[in-house]
């Protein structure tokens, strides 16, 4: 069994592998990291994009930059990209072998990172996720107030809290769809496969032929460190 850590910006999620088969998932604490890290796995592999916690990693392989891939690098700054970002498109790569994949994670930013059918990671792009739009219109102007995401939205707004959600929610849906456009339009056998927080919400708004796979990175991960242990 292997134990896949994924250290985000607000939570610690561990899940758990047989023989590269997903069998479960749960948000831990640091206490409870430290005792999963003290029993026996064939494996352990750790994602960190947000605060290391204070517990023995000894054991564990700690992905970054230098860690070997199923994949190769077109990208200029390899040792900046997120490795977040390289566990979920070979995540895509696990789900469709020989198929370019385009991932799209929806959660505090929204990440498009494009993977070729030859396994060669070409980069992607960056943008304001859907909550972080909504704290950006109050935190950069004096009148416009602080709003929280919201499951009923209308096209046009009727009131100015109505216009901010609406400017946040379909710019952000419209974003995505012109990206998926994009890119579909050069590679026609395109797979999209969505990820991420939001991912459930937009997956309904969206056109068909769109993957939601809430456990990618994960599945990434754990392809990462049976590559790895196999060496």
């Amino acid at each position: 069994m292997n134990l896949i850590i994924d250290i985000g910006n607000t939570s610690i999620k561990v899940a758990f592998f047989d023989k590269g088969s997903f069998v479960s998932q749960k948000v831990v604490l640091e206490h409870e990291l430290q005792k999963e890290l003290e029993k026996v796995w064939d494996g352990v592999i750790v994602s960190c994009v947000g605060q290391k916690p204070k517990v023995d990693f000894s054991k564990a392989l700690v992905l970054s930059s230098n860690t070997k891939l199923p994949i190769t690098l077109n990208y200029q700054t390899p040792q900046t990209v997120g490795v977040d970002r390289l566990a979920g498109v070979i995540g895509a790569q696990v789900l469709f072998p020989k198929k370019a994949c385009l991932v799209i994670d929806l959660g505090t930013c929204v990440t498009y990172d494009l993977v070729s059918a030859e396994g060669v990671f070409e980069g992607g792009i960056i943008s304001p996720g859907w909550q972080m739009r909504l704290s950006a219109m109050n935190n950069f102007t004096s009148a416009l107030p602080l709003l929280t995401k919201s499951a009923q939205i209308e096209h046009t707004g009727k009131s100015t809290e109505g216009c901010m959600q609406s400017g946040a929610f379909h710019g952000l849906l419209h974003e995505i769809e012109g990206i998926i456009s994009h890119y579909s339009e050069k590679i026609p056998d395109l797979r999209v496969v969505l990820c991420g927080g939001d991912a459930k919400t937009f997956e309904t708004k969206l056109k068909p032929h769109i993957f939601v796979q809430p456990n990618l990175v994960l599945i990434g991960l754990n392809r990462i460190l049976e590559y790895h242990n196999a060496d």
